[in-house]
């Protein structure tokens, strides 16, 4: 909701409870102000709140769902919009590891749904993960893809369903390491942290793993030649999954986030974090528009 509020594209708003309406204005306030200080979005022209379904059929184009991670719950919310969509209306979903064929398959219109899951806070983080179903049309993916392009995200598609989609997978496998490694004595959580926020994330924010390969060595022909039998060998003694909920670890990795983060500061924290990430945004913005000149 919060980008369709801070584009140049119209937007209807609905919610079957009306509790998230309350918040609306109050969420809406606090991004733009962030936005507009550092000049990240314009504000569209419309923002539509509507509290039926029939009510807003006649505007759709795309329809996007953004209720929690249950699979009867999102059952219930597609069949509802099955009935009131037309022909060509993108059906997506803003599901995080749900693949959209456990919540589509026995709709009318089940080769106009995709999942386009945006990562939160998406008004600052412009990645959109596009998922079809088995029997989701091409051209609803590559029209889901247009569109988040043309608002300014940066979608990347998936050929077929996996569990956890593309971003979840790579940040289960960093958080499930690091868990490992506080697990096994080798490390505080604390520095896990900091070898991510004062290491590898200052490269990843610009580039991805498979360039900053290209870039340390000859390309990436040369750099496997170089490190990937070290890198296998390594990675064998990553195996393991651990249990989290309840753990030892759970417990020592809370008590050392909290020391920096109390609880009850993490509203506060949290915006912060809101407004390091609009200003990284402004920032990627501006290198872009210098490279392109």
């Amino acid at each position: 909701m919060a980008v369709a509020a801070l584009i140049t594209t119209d937007g209807v708003y609905h919610d079957n409870t009306g509790q998230s309406l309350r918040q609306c204005d109050i969420v809406l306030t606090h991004e733009l102000a962030i936005s507009i200080s550092f000049a990240h979005y314009s504000i569209c022209s419309l923002l539509m709140i509507v509290l039926s379904v029939p009510r807003c059929g006649s505007l759709w184009f795309i329809v996007q769902e953004c209720v929690p991670e249950i699979i009867e719950l999102k059952k219930k919310v597609f069949a509802q919009l099955d009935e009131h969509v037309d022909e060509g209306v993108v059906m997506a979903s803003s599901s995080s590891c749900i693949v959209p064929s456990l919540f589509t398959e026995e709709l009318r219109h089940r080769s106009q749904c995709v999942v386009a899951h945006p990562v939160n806070p998406p008004q600052y983080i412009p990645l959109v993960e596009i998922v079809p179903a088995p029997w989701t049309a091409p051209e609803i993916v590559s029209r889901t893809r247009q569109l988040m392009l043309s608002i300014g995200q940066a979608p990347v598609t998936l050929n077929k369903e996996t569990n956890g989609f593309l971003l979840n997978r790579l940040q289960y496998a960093l958080i499930m390491e690091g868990w490992r490694l506080v697990e096994d004595g080798v490390c505080s959580p604390e520095d896990v942290d900091t070898a991510v926020s004062q290491g590898l994330g200052l490269r990843y924010s610009f580039m991805g793993p498979f360039e900053v390969m290209h870039l340390n060595a000859a390309g990436v022909n040369d750099y496997c030649e170089r490190y990937g039998a070290n890198i296998t060998k390594v990675c064998e003694t990553q195996a393991s999954a651990r249990d989290m909920a309840g753990t030892a670890t759970c417990a020592a990795v809370h008590d050392a986030m909290c020391r920096q983060t109390p609880v009850d500061q993490l509203a506060e924290r949290r915006q912060w974090r809101d407004v390091r990430l609009a200003a990284l945004a402004s920032h990627k913005q501006e290198e872009e528009k210098k490279s392109q000149s």
